[in-house]
């Protein structure tokens, strides 16, 4: 056994491939490897005014029905700053625009200005660009071939039952497919070969590497000579059968269709090529079309439970070049679990319970988050690097397909509510195994028993401080901060969030913790629905007069960071 399966086993390192994220320095108070900073009271405190706040206490400005709100910092210590989020909770696509300045006359010299379209030409609301939140690098929307695609299969899915049935009826029969195959014999698959046509299919032969008690892994024949990653292929089998056993043991089984109790697990070069047809990388795809019976309607059906995987390709003979380190160290491992999420949840939610598919960003943000549980998360890091970066522009519940930043933040939220269940395996568990759907599941899965944490605008709201608060060593408060790292049991790899520190990822991310914009007296903030922005305040003004936008869901948090 090489050097790089012991790292898969054992999680002690990874060599990522470079894609996006922020390369930023590395600020004074980043810890070590994920340490958190100390420091900080142990309570955060709901205080009656900003005069009466320590630092991690907490005050709430409520401007969501009188739509302005005056602050007085009378009596706040000169030497004192603060953080101040604003936002919409709202989860139903209304966002708002908030405008703050130091009193009433600014304010509606502010609002004027921002309705007459002359906001840019204002120097009252002139900030830094550098100081402003950026995009990074993701790109101009955010959407890469991955979620681009991902995006066409959930839209497909939506339609399928309509135009087939499940393979078993109803109940398990013998499917079309001959499943009499043993190891080292070949089949014939049918996979996509287009990113946007559910009858465009090209056909792969690809032999039966080693059959495990969840999965069968399956090589296309023209990468029958490599033994993927490893020097034995049964490495790669045992993991993948590692992660299906847990990962059903804790959400629930997939579908059976063709009744062998197991899933495939197809590594094919045509999962290269679809990619390179969207100008990037897809590492690889669950379709639900795949559990219908095959007909004219639905004439790419294997009739079975299949997750579908990139191979390495370092000369980029099928697509985008795909190092060995690459797919073996970061693709391949997260990608199973991955996808194997969006099986399971199929199955669940359509099949068992009779509802449909969950909605695209809380299905997504389940899959980022298995990857972590399962022990393969690093990728989730850069991810949710470009979710702190432009806070105000990222929806959690976005009304679309969710783009990389998206996916951060729902992978943010899910493992923060995880941490603040009495029962996060149950919490998760009951995720999946329902008819329910988007925020309603939410908050029926969660289930709290204190009335001031059950509902969707009160997870949001101290979400946003969390995302505040971590890593920064001004509360010590188990509500309002994420939870230590830990060292998944099975992989040794980091397993949870850190905010402000290395993350030890293998690819050198540095992660300073949300963007804060500067307050330099008054702005106007256009935020997303579900978003939140936050804005550092090191002068201590007199006042802060706040004014949202009607019906946007508007809040406000203060939080004492000095």
């Amino acid at each position: 056994m090489g050097s790089r399966v012991t790292w898969v086993i054992a999680g002690l390192g990874m060599a990522m491939m470079v894609a996006c994220g922020s390369s930023s320095q590395l600020s004074s108070n980043v810890s070590v490897k994920g340490e958190r900073a100390s420091g900080g009271t142990g309570v955060s405190n709901a205080a009656a005014s900003p005069a009466a706040m320590n630092v991690g206490d907490l005050y709430t400005v409520d401007f969501s029905k009188n739509l302005t709100q005056s602050i007085s910092f009378d009596g706040v210590d000169s030497n004192a700053s603060f953080i101040f989020i604003v936002g919409s909770s709202s989860s139903m696509g209304n966002g708002t625009s908030v405008r703050l300045a130091n009193n009433i006359d600014l304010l509606g010299d502010v609002v004027t200005k921002h309705i007459a379209g002359d906001a840019e030409d204002s120097p009252a609301l002139s900030v830094n660009a550098d100081e402003e939140e950026t995009s990074q690098d993701q790109g101009d929307s955010g959407y890469g071939a991955r979620e681009v695609f991902d995006a066409w299969l959930r839209m497909a899915e939506a339609d399928l039952h309509e135009i087939a049935e499940p393979a078993f009826k109803g109940q398990m029969i013998q499917s079309s497919v001959t499943k009499s195959i043993g190891e080292g014999e070949v089949e014939t698959f049918r996979i996509l070969s287009s990113l946007t046509s559910s009858s465009s299919y090209t056909t792969v032969d690809a032999r039966l590497r080693c059959r495990g008690d969840f999965v069968d892994v399956y090589v296309d024949v023209r990468k029958d000579d490599d033994e993927i990653c490893f020097d034995d292929i049964t490495v790669l089998c045992d993991m993948y059968d590692s992660v299906a056993e847990r990962e059903q043991a804790l959400i629930g089984d997939p579908s059976d269709v063709d009744g062998d109790g197991r899933v495939t697990a197809l590594l094919t070069p045509q999962i290269n090529k679809l990619g390179s047809l969207g100008g990037g990388i897809i590492t690889g795809y669950f379709y639900a079309a795949d559990l219908y019976g095959r007909g004219g309607s639905n004439p790419v059906s294997n009739e079975r439970e299949i997750v579908y995987m990139l191979v390495p390709d370092p000369s980029g003979q099928y697509g985008t070049s795909i190092s060995e380190a690459a797919a073996c160290e970061n693709f391949l491992p997260a990608v199973f679990p991955h996808e194997l999420q969006h099986a399971i949840s199929y199955n669940q939610h359509v099949f068992i319970h009779g509802g449909l598919a969950e909605e695209d960003w809380l299905n997504e943000g389940m899959s980022h988050w298995m990857e972590t549980r399962m022990g393969f998360g690093m990728e989730n890091y850069s991810r949710y690097d470009l979710t702190l970066s432009s806070p105000s522009t990222t929806s959690l519940v976005p009304s679309h397909s969710p783009d990389l930043l998206e996916r951060g933040a729902s992978f943010l939220f899910l493992q923060f509510l995880s941490e603040q269940s009495s029962d996060a395996d149950g919490f998760i568990r009951r995720l999946v195994q329902t008819e329910s759907r988007g925020v309603k599941n939410l908050e029926e899965a969660f289930a709290g028993s204190a009335d001031d944490f059950d509902q969707f605008s009160e997870f949001f709201g101290r979400w946003t401080v969390a995302i505040a608060a971590t890593d920064r060593g001004v509360t010590q408060d188990p509500r309002f901060v994420y939870k230590e790292r830990k060292r998944n049991e099975f992989t040794g790899a980091w397993e949870g969030v850190c905010l402000i520190c290395n993350p030890d990822d293998g690819r050198g991310t540095i992660l300073n913790g949300v963007h804060l914009s500067t307050y330099y007296g008054n702005h106007v903030a256009n935020i997303q629905p579900s978003a939140a922005k936050y804005y550092r305040i090191d002068t201590v003004p007199q006042d802060i007069i706040v004014k949202g936008t009607e019906g946007g869901s508007n809040f406000g948090i203060l939080m004492r960071i000095e």
